[in-house]
């Protein structure tokens, strides 16, 4: 495989690196992602509590994406030549819409404690820290314990992220809550993200980046939990990647 497939390859974002709660269900559907100037791509996503795995083409070549947060393990497959590459992260790597129970899942323990509770609207959150506030390096999180998710971040560089649901809708037959991400960088400039959450699902079923991106889901249906299909099967050779993976 070339350098410019993988180019290609690396287009796609990885469409979610996060599995669902256990308390979840697992579900199927067909993932749509566009993005400004490139073309839209489509495939089947997988979710459950074991990981996700995202079937796609790319140059009418079959990828498979396969993603086990808790293992910190992400494959490659590429069934018609009977090979993958891998990419070990962090377990469960940290991210803004992620599926954790606190904010210490995502970090090491020993630097992560729970300071207490505090109101955000009709919320009431968590609020954590995460590092050392004696060297000004801490970062102060408001955490959701009903969505697992983060609500609102403060950086120690003055930076701070916070999000705030407008309202529910219904999307694709399930009743969703709009959510819009505002980020705040020290330097007064706000970058914006929106999230359609479905709290029946535990999961965003539509994000919009602040640069255009739109990864959407649809035809979402209820699908058993199957441990083969987010593990590494048999009879595949493990090759290296002439790129990194984009952070």
């Amino acid at each position: 495989m070339n350098r410019q497939f993988f180019s290609l390859l690396f287009v796609v974002i990885f469409f979610c690196s996060q599995s669902a709660r256990a308390d979840q269900s697992s579900f199927v559907a067909d993932a749509v992602q566009k993005a400004p100037g490139q073309e839209v791509r489509r495939g089947k996503l997988y979710v459950s509590p074991l990981g996700t795995r995202f079937e796609f083409t790319v140059e009418k070549q079959k990828v498979i994406q396969i993603i086990q947060p808790s293992r910190g393990l992400f494959w490659l497959l590429f069934p018609d030549t009977k090979t993958y590459f891998e990419v070990k992260t962090p377990p469960a790597r940290k991210q803004i819409s992620g599926r954790n129970k606190s904010p210490c899942d995502i970090t090491d323990k020993q630097k992560c404690r729970k300071e207490g509770l505090v109101k955000f609207g009709k919320m009431s959150l968590e609020r954590w820290v995460v590092g050392n506030r004696a060297n000004n390096k801490a970062i102060e999180v408001w955490w959701d314990p009903v969505r697992h998710m983060y609500i609102k971040q403060l950086f120690p560089n003055g930076s701070k992220m916070i999000a705030s649901m407008s309202g529910s809708r219904q999307f694709e037959g399930l009743l969703v809550e709009q959510w819009k991400m505002t980020v705040t960088l020290a330097n007064g400039s706000k970058n914006y993200s929106y999230m359609l959450f479905a709290p029946d699902l535990g999961f965003p079923i539509m994000e919009q980046g602040s640069k255009g991106l739109v990864k959407e889901l649809h035809n979402v249906k209820p699908y058993p939990q199957d441990a083969a299909l987010y593990d590494l099967p048999d009879g595949y050779k493990k090759i290296g990647a002439p790129l990194k993976r984009p952070r």
